[in-house]
């Protein structure tokens, strides 16, 4: 894999937007319940009775969507969420009826891990692709299992897809459900798991998020909404990521920022990121922050939506993407920026966007 792949557009090129949103997470069903949660610092956080640690034998703390059957589990619930979050974002598409035109859909999935294998990740991206309430591009349709950094980097791809022609508009998804015995217990092996005795751990929640990029003529052709347009992704490889224990400088992170707060970009007027409360994360952004201030709006304004809903893993963001442009268009400032990054914890990947509101692409 190369370090970085960079897709960046500039102002006066052909925009490419997010025409629909759609997430369901720990928080709420639907968008505008999750933003409503988080603006009013809300969160899911609760001890599982039935999900016990290996060590104590206390309940687990997690972040899970109550409205879900107990008895489902990652790979069923990640299924529930996406359809919802996908049938959300597709909303107004779907009402217009007329859309006949095959779609490619691109999925962000948790990379393998105990209680989580990569036949049965690629067995749910087949039954995704199949429900989808639309037709859809097979040949163009990819999925990456990479976890946190995964969204981004196929939100990159659908750029990608669109700025060459071979699309008109992708579907992106990003996945993630933390709910299976075997994988929490592999993460509290590994002293990750927030705890009394571990405060600088992460409570594992679960999410989908969906988002319809399109360029404006498909947009104006179904009627569809321009929540934000998207100027840059990139990602890159951190060489010395935390899980190989050697000092870090924050490398891999500071190439992606670069990579998109480039002189020719507007400066990042809000960041959105998905730090979860484990150190390592804080200290990459902190040194990749230290490197790239003079990009960043003055006084910094930070979100970190785990707060809320935990950590999302793949689901970050596509996610983070889908809060900050509905935020960015609830408030119609014009020209206001949204830096997004994220950092992937068992491969060495990071990954950024920025998007950013114009009044001139609204319908």
């Amino acid at each position: 894999m190369n370090m970085s792949m960079t897709n960046s557009f500039s102002p006066g090129m052909m925009p490419v937007t997010l025409s629909g949103l759609g997430v369901q997470t720990s928080t709420g069903l639907t968008l505008p319940a999750s933003s409503a949660a988080w603006r009013g610092r809300l969160n899911a956080f609760k001890e599982c009775s039935y999900l016990r640690s290996s060590i104590s034998e206390n309940a687990l703390t997690v972040a899970f969507l109550e409205t879900l059957s107990e008895e489902t589990f990652c790979l069923d619930r990640m299924k529930a969420m996406t359809h919802e979050a996908v049938r959300e974002c597709l909303q107004a598409l779907l009402v217009d009826n007329g859309c006949e035109e095959p779609l490619p859909v691109l999925l962000a999935l948790p990379a393998p891990r105990p209680g989580l294998e990569a036949k049965e990740l690629g067995a749910l991206a087949k039954q995704i692709i199949a429900n989808m309430p639309l037709a859809v591009d097979i040949p163009r349709c990819s999925m990456i299992m990479t976890g946190h950094a995964g969204g981004l980097m196929v939100l990159g791809q659908a750029i990608a897809l669109i700025a060459s022609g071979n699309a008109s508009a992708c579907v992106v998804c990003g996945i993630e459900s933390y709910k299976n015995i075997d994988t929490l217990h592999w993460l509290e092996s590994q002293n990750r798991l927030k705890s009394i005795a571990q405060p600088h751990g992460f409570i594992p929640g679960e999410a989908a998020g969906a988002v319809l990029v399109t360029n404006l003529e498909f947009a104006k052709k179904y009627h569809l909404p321009s929540f934000a347009q998207v100027l840059a992704t990139c990602h890159s490889m951190e060489p010395k990521p935390w899980y190989t224990f050697e000092l870090s400088i924050a490398e891999g992170l500071t190439k992606t920022f670069h990579g998109v707060l480039t002189a020719d970009m507007p400066i990042a007027n809000e960041t959105w990121a998905d730090l979860n409360g484990e150190l390592w994360r804080a200290e990459e952004w902190a040194l990749a922050y230290i490197r790239t201030g003079s990009r960043h709006g003055e006084p910094l304004a930070i979100h970190h939506p785990c707060e809320s809903w935990g950590d999302v893993g793949a689901a970050s963001g596509i996610l983070l993407a889908a809060l900050s442009g509905y935020e960015l268009a609830r408030r119609r400032q014009h020209g206001m920026t949204a830096f997004i990054w994220t950092a992937s914890d068992t491969t060495p990947l990071r990954s950024a966007c920025l998007l950013r509101y114009l009044e001139e692409v609204k319908r």
